[in-house]
């Protein structure tokens, strides 16, 4: 610290540039650095030239109590620490005082030396950059371009537009069914079957032919749902009887089949659930038709022979008649 105190004292008395004497600078230096006390000042009348007066040198016992007392401070780290600080320190004063020294026998070499020191503009040696900053040319190895690593780079390439295609499904009446988007060259998947009333789901035609789903798909196409109608049993009874039966689609009408006959009886027609069916109904389900029967009836007439009349009688069907009134013919006796 003592050290940096004297080099900044020095610096203070060359800027003033008046008559300084640094004695007391130089005499905090001897109680750490072997060599001579320097005095400096400056003659007004030698053109700011500097000129040093050596002092008498220390003498040998100064400089071996000295040297003991620095081995003694060797003993501890901080001390040791505290020694290569002075020691540096040392270095400076001593290369400053060396300086100094030859400034005296050659007075211009020292003030152009020490214009350098008080006027930091004109020395440009400490900012002059390094060569190979300046010299971008002949530093290859900096300007160099960063070598490419062939397996790192990639090579921007445009994929082909993907073409895609679109698959309609038309139900015909069923359960809606969802489009598919398909790539070209690929296939369409199989959707769940659609349901509808009356009919049984038979597949998906393109066109009219039933399609596979195997096929790859290169055009927007439609494909339509196939349908079976449900088929219905109607059947036709009489009585207990079953008299026949007809088979017919959903949605379909039933055929009105031949009267049937029975004897005694005129077929009447058909009957579904006690009321007569009309043969324009869509079937939507199996039913049973009963045959719808009415009984004859047949007139019993009585001839009596030139006797009284007699009224004709009506009897239905496996009835029997009722004997009327006996007739009467004058000179005759009724005899059945």
């Amino acid at each position: 610290m003592k050290k940096k105190v004297l080099i900044i004292g020095i610096v203070i008395a060359l800027i003033v540039g008046g008559s300084v004497t640094v004695n007391h600078f130089v005499n905090e230096k001897n109680n750490a650095n072997d060599g001579n006390e320097v005095t400096i000042s400056k003659d007004d009348n030698k053109d700011d030239d500097y000129y040093y007066d050596e002092l008498p040198k220390k003498s040998e016992s100064d400089t071996n109590t000295e040297d003991d007392s620095k081995e003694e401070s060797t003993t501890s780290d901080e001390d040791d620490k505290k020694e290569d600080s002075e020691n540096e320190d040392s270095k400076t004063t001593s290369d400053v005082t060396t300086n100094t020294s030859d400034k005296k026998d050659n007075p211009t070499s020292y003030r152009e030396d020490n214009n350098r020191q008080t006027n930091p503009q004109t020395n440009t040696q400490p900012n002059k950059p390094a060569s190979n900053q300046t010299n971008p040319q002949t530093n290859t190895q900096s300007n160099k371009p960063a070598q490419t690593n062939s397996s790192n780079t990639s090579t921007t390439t445009t994929k082909p537009k993907v073409v895609t295609y679109v698959v309609k499904f038309d139900s015909d009446g069923g359960t809606a069914v969802l489009n598919q988007i398909v790539n070209s060259n690929e296939t369409a998947y199989r959707p769940s079957n659609p349901t509808k009333t009356g009919y049984t789901f038979n597949g998906w035609l393109l066109n009219g032919v039933k399609y596979s789903f195997s096929t790859k798909v290169n055009s927007n196409i439609t494909l339509k749902a196939s349908w079976n109608p449900n088929k219905y049993t109607v059947t036709y009874k009489d009585g207990d009887t079953v008299i026949s039966t007809q088979s017919v689609n959903y949605n379909g009408t039933a055929s009105k089949p031949t009267n049937p006959s029975k004897i005694g009886y005129t077929f009447a027609g058909w009957m579904l659930n006690g009321n007569s069916f009309d043969f324009n109904t869509k079937i939507t389900s199996p039913i049973t038709l009963q045959a719808k029967w009415v009984i004859n009836y047949y007139s019993v007439e009585f001839d009596s022979n030139g006797g009284s009349s007699v009224e004709t009688a009506l009897v239905s069907h496996n009835e029997t008649v009722e004997e009327p009134a006996n007739p009467t013919k004058t000179g005759y006796i009724f005899a059945g």
